[in-house]
C-alpha cells in the first residue's frame, strides 16, 4: 500500500470515530437530533485560554445584558441566519446580548444551539460568541454553578450550509469547546490569540495567510507583506492604546480554499472588549482634539437628517488623519487608522469584480461598513492645511451626510471594538512559491 492509500484510508477511519463519537451522544440524550457539547468532552478546551475576568466586568459594565423572561430551563437559541458583524450588526449583536442574558441566570441550566438556520456566517461574531461562552461558563462554574451547552446535529453535520458547517467545526464553537479535532482539507486557520505584542500578531497572521495561499501556488511579495504587516500591527496598537486599561483582545484567521472556482477567502478579526472608540474619544484630555471633534459633532447633528447620533459621528470623525486622544511628542499620532485603513484598501483592491472584499468596524453603538466604494483621499484647504479622508459620501465631504448604508447607528453596542476582514487579496500582491 502506498503513502497516499495510507493517508486516505487514516482520514476514514478518523471519520468513522468522529461519527461514532456523535452518534453516541445522540444515543446518550435519547434525542435524535441532539449532542451535549460541554459537559464531558470539552473541559479541555479551557487549557487553549488564557483565563481573565477582565472580559466578564467589561460585559457587566457596559450594561450587555436584555430584560428576557426565558420559559424553561432549558433554553434554544436558533442563530440568525446571517450572523455576521459586517453584513447583519444589529441583529448579532441582539442574539449576542441574548446568549450572554440566558448565561448569568440563575434558573437557567442548559442553553442549546440550532445552526441549521444560519446561511452565513462571520468569523468575528463567531469568536465573539464562542469567548462569551467561555468566559460565563467559566464564571459560573467559579460560584459554584453548573450549564450545559448543547447543540443540534443532524448527519453528523451542525448546519445545512457547508461553509457555516466547516467554520463551526474548525474554527468555531466545536473547535474552542475542543469537541471537534478533526481537520478538513480545504481549510487553513490561524489559531485564537489572545493578547499578545503587535509584532507576534502580524508575523502569525503573515504566515497563515501565505500557508493559505500555498493552497494556490502562491505567496505574499515582500510589498504585500509590508502591507500586512501594517495593517496588523496598526489594529493591535489601536487595541492596546485606545481600549482602556482592563481591554483585553483577540485574533483569529479562518481560510476556506474553494476547488472549484481556485479561489479562496480569507477571514480575519482582531477585536477587544474594553472602551469602544466613543468612549475613548469623549475622555479625551487633548483640547485642540476635543474641540475639533465636538464642533464636527454639534455641526453635524443640525445638519444632518438621518445620522444624529452622537456616538455614530464620533466614531466616524475618529476615522480621519491626525486624530487621536493621545499626544506623544516622540510619535505622530491620529494616523494608525488611516494607514491601516489604507492598507486594507490597497490589498483587496482586486480587479475580479466577482470577488468583493469587505471589512467593518463596529464598535459601540456603530459599525461602518468597507468595500472599496468609498475610498480615502487627500483634501487640501485654502489654508494650505492637507488632510486624507474617508466621508462616505460621493464628494468626500465630511459636512455631507454619509451613506447610511456604510455608516450605520445599532440599537445594540458591542462593548469594545470589533474589526472583521473577509478578504480576496489583489494578485500584484502574490508571487509564485519557488
Amino acid at each position: 500500500m502506498n503513502k497516499n492509500s495510507k493517508r486516505k484510508l487514516q482520514k476514514l477511519k478518523h471519520q468513522r470515530y468522529v461519527n461514532r463519537k456523535i452518534q453516541k451522544w445522540l444515543r446518550k440524550r435519547n434525542n435524535t437530533q441532539s449532542v451535549e457539547c460541554l459537559s464531558h468532552i470539552g473541559v479541555g478546551a479551557y487549557k487553549k485560554f488564557e483565563y481573565t475576568s477582565d472580559v466578564f466586568e467589561c460585559l457587566k459594565r457596559a450594561d450587555f445584558l436584555v430584560p428576557t423572561n426565558f420559559e424553561s430551563s432549558v433554553v434554544p437559541l436558533t442563530i440568525p441566519e446571517v450572523f455576521c458583524l459586517s453584513k447583519n450588526p444589529d441583529e448579532s449583536l441582539g442574539f449576542l446580548r441574548t446568549l450572554y442574558s440566558a448565561l448569568l441566570n440563575p434558573d437557567v441550566t442548559e442553553i442549546h444551539f440550532n445552526h441549521f438556520n444560519c446561511r452565513y456566517m462571520g468569523v468575528c461574531a463567531s469568536t465573539i460568541m464562542d469567548i462569551i461562552i467561555l468566559e460565563c461558563v467559566r464564571f459560573i462554574r467559579s460560584k459554584g454553578r453548573t450549564i450545559r451547552i448543547s447543540g443540534s446535529v443532524k448527519d453528523g453535520r451542525i448546519s445545512d450550509s457547508d461553509e457555516v458547517d466547516t467554520l463551526v467545526k474548525m474554527s468555531g464553537l466545536l473547535n474552542h469547546l475542543d469537541i471537534y479535532r478533526g481537520k478538513i482539507q480545504n481549510v487553513e486557520k490561524l489559531d485564537l490569540l489572545v493578547k499578545g505584542e503587535s509584532s507576534e500578531v502580524a508575523e502569525k497572521s503573515i504566515e497563515y495567510i501565505n500557508r493559505s495561499l500555498a493552497r494556490h501556488g502562491y505567496m505574499l511579495t515582500k510589498e504585500g507583506a509590508n502591507h500586512f504587516g501594517k495593517l496588523f500591527g496598526e489594529i493591535v496598537d489601536n487595541c492596546k492604546l485606545h481600549g482602556g486599561t482592563s481591554s483585553v483582545w483577540y485574533t483569529l484567521g479562518h481560510y476556506v480554499f474553494d476547488k472549484d472556482s481556485n479561489l479562496g477567502k480569507c477571514n480575519l478579526c482582531i477585536f477587544d472588549f474594553g472602551d469602544t472608540i466613543y468612549e475613548s474619544l469623549k475622555n479625551c484630555d487633548q483640547p485642540k482634539i476635543l474641540n475639533r471633534i465636538t464642533h464636527y459633532v454639534k455641526k453635524s447633528l443640525i445638519s444632518f437628517k438621518s445620522v444624529r447620533d452622537k456616538e455614530t459621528l464620533y466614531t466616524l470623525f475618529s476615522l480621519q488623519q491626525r486624530v487621536s486622544r493621545i499626544i506623544d511628542k516622540n510619535v505622530v499620532r491620529g494616523n494608525g487608522t488611516v494607514t491601516f485603513i489604507e492598507a486594507i484598501l490597497k490589498l483587496f483592491n482586486t480587479n475580479d469584480r466577482n470577488f468583493k472584499s469587505c471589512f467593518s468596524i463596529t464598535s459601540g453603538k456603530c459599525s461602518i461598513l468597507f468595500d472599496g466604494k468609498y475610498q480615502l483621499a487627500e483634501k487640501s484647504y485654502a489654508s494650505g492645511y492637507s488632510n486624507k479622508i474617508i466621508a462616505f459620501n460621493p464628494e468626500n465631504d465630511l459636512t455631507k451626510e454619509p451613506d447610511t448604508d456604510y455608516v450605520r447607528t445599532l440599537k445594540n453596542s458591542f462593548p469594545g471594538t470589533a474589526i472583521s476582514m473577509e478578504l480576496y487579496i489583489d494578485s500584484k500582491y502574490l508571487k509564485g512559491v519557488e
